[in-house]
């Protein structure tokens, strides 16, 4: 074995089963998953007692799934198939339960709440424990009393579900009372940003929702794990040249006299705002008029000068928007230094940077509000870029609320970093709790240039981006786990069936990464959802639970044998995604019986309905698969006086195999 791996034989830590013994709509019968660990258990109640008994899984590979060179490792891959509502989801949430905090008593049977008895074990470090049970009996496993090693929300547990999936499907999980913060959903996110849209920005809803998505996309490809690792590069995700930055202020409420309509900052700010606002303003009108009476060639330099007021008006906005949250600072703001500050002979880029280094609150200490460095870094090296612009093209035409700046990608991500920190300053000041979303004072939208992503593109990009997100802001406010269980539902949904053979093996090579920043670096175990038989193809059967409904039960495990890892897709379809009637869509195989319906029913006929016939023969034309098409020209050709329209089917098909071995000849001789 691998020395790398020899270390690490003992210390594998994962869910290996789990045993369902109530749920409110799931099961009506006892229901044991096993997920493919070193030993397969099956459980057994007697009295108040439950017995636990395993055997050696004999196809149980150590260190299988470790293909990548990341510290973290991946210890098991399993996934869950079958039909629709048959149960996968909720199998992925009775996880997700055992690590969020639920409203109400788990033993609770109030209509609304999903009631359900479970037991989770665990392999670790060679023996089997129990995560979580919620079953108020003793469990035994051979003879020993097991003891359990964690709770829900118990801080001493080392153990975490993440959750993603990329379905926007409005879900509703009513046994939860507060967010699951390890949630990574595309509802979860959008359930965030929608949070922070204010009603005065709800006519840019939209271009609001893709900025927040978009700037996660951008971030992500921006970083080291993108840039280095590579781990997209299978995919083929495009490398993108450009990114549209776009700065547009946020509407400030105004009176009838067009005033601020200050509520909220601090009374000591209000006039240097205004005289900010003024100095803008003044300066943008100024260049216009400029503008109307120069050529083109030197039209670039004035743009330049309008487009930096312009984001000075958007942060400044964003500001106003940050001191008019309700607070209690309005007699204790202070401005610094006031006695050095000339309006007149100050430009405002200088007057906004003196507010920035100067504003204070003063409660029993003082405390500066900005850290004006971070401001000016972020404004030094966004004018930088826009005093680089030589294109017009490359700089948009403007209102004065609006400039769009195109740039290169590698040079945004410091302007990223920074805005981000800036974000955070923001915040600070209205005092807010670190599980809040930062993008209420997000003042940059970013627009990918280049080619149009495909949905593929997309899907994948927005996975890992949200995965890095999570890690990278999110999870080093939440306390550190030894181990973290990925629960995907359905995330190779929307990918082309080539990403689609690809997707373990990227996920395998790749999510590893994302992990390596964390203290310790964890313990990882992946449970997916698929529909998919190219996915499953990549995944032992031991690995896989296959769920079906039978008339008399909700739910069940199949006890057909099926084939998966390497199996061929037709096997896939038929076995381990349970269709029975054919592999061909119904409105296909509605028209094939269409026409041997016709054909039966016209065989004793002397005279047959010529345009009946003639659209029969069409619809047999169009058919794909060899076999069919030869039966029916068969059939049909039975119900004619001659076989011409049966040798004309042999005939396509003879110069088809031709044109078929003299592409593979070719091919060969090429290479």
């Amino acid at each position: 074995m691998d020395k790398k791996y020899l270390c690490r034989e003992f210390v594998i830590k994962m869910i290996t089963s789990i045993y369902i013994r109530k749920h409110s709509y799931l099961v009506d019968n006892p229901l044991t998953l096993n997920f493919g660990g070193e030993y397969l258990y099956s459980f057994k109640e007697e009295g108040q007692s439950l017995i636990i008994s395993r055997n050696q899984n004999e196809k149980y590979i150590p260190n299988f799934f470790n293909i990548s060179e990341s510290d973290s490792k991946i210890e098991l891959l399993s996934a869950i198939v079958g039909e629709n509502g048959v149960g996968k989801s909720s199998i992925l949430d009775i996880i997700r339960s055992v690590f969020s905090k639920i409203i109400r008593s788990v033993f609770s049977k109030s209509e609304g709440f999903t009631y359900k008895e479970v037991v989770v074990l665990v392999e670790n470090e060679g023996e089997t424990r129990i995560l979580y049970s919620n079953i108020p009996f003793k469990c035994y496993l051979e003879g020993k009393l097991l003891e359990e090693i964690g709770k829900p929300n118990n801080n001493t547990s080392s153990y975490q579900s993440i959750y993603y999936s990329p379905h926007f499907d409005l879900k509703y999980n009513s046994n939860y009372y507060e967010s699951d913060y390890y949630d990574i959903s595309l509802d979860e996110y959008i359930k965030q940003d929608l949070n922070n849209i204010k009603q005065n920005d709800i006519q840019d809803i939209h271009n609001e929702l893709n900025f927040k998505n978009t700037l996660r996309i951008i971030e992500f490809i921006t970083s080291d794990i993108f840039q280095q690792k590579e781990i997209l590069s299978v995919f083929e995700i495009p490398r993108y040249e450009y990114a549209s930055l776009i700065f547009k202020e946020k509407k400030i409420r105004k009176k009838r006299n067009k005033e601020i309509d200050f509520r909220n900052t601090p009374y000591k700010f209000r006039k240097i705002i205004k005289d900010i606002l003024k100095k803008i303003d003044d300066d943008i009108e100024i260049v216009y008029n400029h503008l109307k009476n120069i050529g083109n060639l030197n039209k670039i330099v004035f743009m330049q000068d309008i487009f930096k007021n312009v984001v000075l008006k958007t942060i400044l906005s964003v500001i106003i928007d940050m001191l008019e949250e309700r607070n209690t600072y309005l007699d204790k703001g202070i401005l610094e230094n006031k006695e050095s500050l000339n309006i007149e002979e100050s430009d405002a880029k200088s007057l906004f940077l003196f507010f920035i280094r100067n504003a204070y609150i003063g409660r029993m200490r003082n405390y500066k509000i900005f850290k004006d460095d971070l401001f000016e870094d972020f404004l030094n090296n966004i004018f930088n870029v826009i005093d680089s612009v030589s294109n017009k093209s490359d700089i948009s035409d403007f209102p004065y609320n609006s400039v769009t700046i195109k740039i290169k990608v590698e040079n945004i991500k410091n302007l990223i970093e920074l805005h981000r920190e800036i974000v955070k300053n923001f915040m600070r000041y209205s005092n807010m709790i670190s599980y809040k979303n930062i993008n209420q004072y997000e003042f940059i939208t970013i627009d990918p240039l280049g080619r149009s992503m495909s949905s593929g593109e997309l899907s994948i990009l927005n996975f890992f981006s949200k995965l890095y997100y999570f890690l990278v802001y999110k999870m080093p406010n939440l306390p550190n786990k030894q181990n973290y269980i990925l629960l995907l539902d359905e995330a190779d949904s929307g990918l082309h069936p080539m990403w689609k053979k690809r997707f373990i093996d990227i996920i395998l090579k790749s999510v590893p990464y994302f992990f390596e920043g964390l203290t310790p670096k964890p313990n990882l175990q992946i449970i997916l959802t698929t529909h998919d038989p190219l996915t499953l193809s990549d995944i032992p059967k031991h690995n896989v639970i296959f769920l079906e409904k039978a008339e008399e039960e909700k739910c069940r495990i199949s006890s057909e044998v099926q084939k998966t890892f390497g199996a061929n897709i037709t096997d896939l379809l038929a076995d381990s995604f349970f269709i029975k009637d054919g592999l061909i869509g119904n409105f296909a195989k509605s028209k094939i019986n269409e026409v041997i319906t016709w054909i039966n029913e016209n065989r004793n006929k002397t005279k047959i309905n010529e345009e009946k016939l003639a659209y029969y023969k069409k619809v047999i034309e169009l058919i794909d698969e060899r076999v069919i098409k030869l039966k029916l020209s068969e059939m049909i050709t039975e119900l004619l006086p001659d076989n011409i329209f049966y040798n004309k089917v042999i005939d396509d098909e003879i110069k088809r195999l031709e044109n078929l071995k003299k592409l593979k000849n070719d091919t060969n001789r090429y290479y």
